[in-house]
């Protein structure tokens, strides 16, 4: 009886340690579990930590290059901005240029035709009374003349235009002017521009004894003649034509001359000025389509660096919720397996003591069970020979 009683106690210690046994092992797999689970949490939470931290860095470039880019595109616009009013400013410069050019030349013409018409008039003159004895002159010294030597007569009628060949103010006296002209010894004839007495002034240049003419209309001339000698049969000199025409139809011509030079000169100042202009309008406007389409590649780049910002923000905002969701399961992670892992080492080592009690307890019931099993067989042999021996 007393070997079944402990068979049934040595049962239900291997049972107790069986059971033990394996909650060990479980406590061994859910600590496994645990560790396999932080970790992963942990990597998870480095790898959003290390993503969001990318993104920051794109936000962060992508932010500096739009500012970077607006500022440029601002600076280039500015700049094809100054290039337009430069061409606009060169087109008006240009057109005044070429309006004050042309002025000049239509001066020059109208110079021209004026000193055209005198040289032809003084031609014209000068043959016509060049068949008058009256018109000649002996060939006398104008060194000792006082002015009431002279005397003045109606000269040709001019072109206006011509005061250049003038010299002195002008004066509204008639008397004046003639006793400024008497006084000059380069003085030739005085001259009204405006044919109403009001503008005389003395010139040089006419010769200085021609009787004037009976013409009328334009601008009035006077040329200074000297007053006829006592009438002489005879003559120390041959007569002969006045010496000054020549030379004031040479100084008409140089002045034509001239003027032809400066229409010359202005038509080459034009074409010049008009291929300078052509070139600056060329390089100018070369310049605003570089701009331009340098302008046209950053909007492009502006607008592709926009996209990669907005979904960089979107990015690193669903990488951060991401990231709070792993905290949070970190927590839950922590909480289920914080008590486990910190008191997994003494658990261990109580289980395994008590695993280790229980194993020689079980060795002293077998010994206990061994033990009594042969003091019953000794007695059921002496029942047995008490029978005998009674029978």
């Amino acid at each position: 009886m007393l070997a079944d009683a402990l068979a049934v106690v040595v049962e239900k210690i291997d049972a107790l340690r069986s059971t033990l046994y394996e909650e060990q092992h479980a406590e061994v797999g859910h600590r496994d579990a645990c560790v396999e689970q932080g970790n992963q949490v942990e990597q998870e939470l480095e790898e959003r930590t290390t993503a969001e931290q990318g993104y920051n860095s794109t936000i962060d470039r992508t932010a500096a290059m739009l500012n970077a880019t607006a500022e440029e595109v601002s600076e280039i616009e500015g700049q094809i901005r100054e290039m337009d009013a430069s061409l606009v400013a060169a087109r008006t410069g240009r057109a005044a240029e070429h309006a004050s050019l042309k002025a000049s030349v239509q001066e020059q013409l109208e110079l021209q035709r004026k000193l055209r018409r005198a040289i032809q008039a003084l031609k014209n003159f000068y043959a016509e009374k060049a068949r008058s004895p009256g018109l000649l002159q002996a060939a006398v010294s104008a060194s000792g003349r006082l002015p009431e030597d002279y005397a003045f007569s109606k000269g040709p009628n001019l072109e206006d235009g011509l005061a250049g060949l003038c010299f002195g103010n002008s004066t509204s006296s008639l008397q004046r002017a003639q006793l400024s002209c008497s006084r000059e010894p380069d003085c030739f004839f005085i001259y009204d521009e405006g044919c109403d007495g009001t503008s005389w002034r003395y010139c040089a240049a006419l010769p200085g004894n021609l009787s004037g003419s009976s013409s009328s209309g334009g601008a009035c001339t006077m040329l200074k003649v000297e007053k006829a000698a006592p009438v002489s049969t005879t003559f120390s000199k041959p007569l002969q034509s006045h010496r000054g025409a020549q030379g004031i139809l040479a100084m008409l011509q140089i002045l034509l001359d001239e003027s032809e030079q400066m229409i010359e000169s202005i038509t080459q100042a034009e074409s010049q000025a008009l291929d300078t202009y052509g070139q600056d309008v060329v390089t100018t406007q070369a310049s605003v389509q570089e701009k331009t389409q340098q302008v046209t590649a950053l909007n492009q780049a502006y607008s592709d660096a926009q996209v990669e910002l907005e979904e960089a923000v979107q990015a690193r905002a669903a990488v951060s919720r991401e990231r709070e969701e792993i905290v949070a399961y970190r927590a839950v992670v922590e909480e289920k397996c914080g008590p486990l892992l910190e008191h997994f080492a003494g658990s261990q080592e109580a289980r395994a003591e008590e695993l280790e009690r229980l194993l020689q307890a079980r060795q002293t019931l077998q010994g206990m069970r061994e033990s009594a099993g042969a003091v019953g067989l000794l007695a059921r042999r002496a029942a047995v020979a008490v029978r005998a021996r009674a029978s």
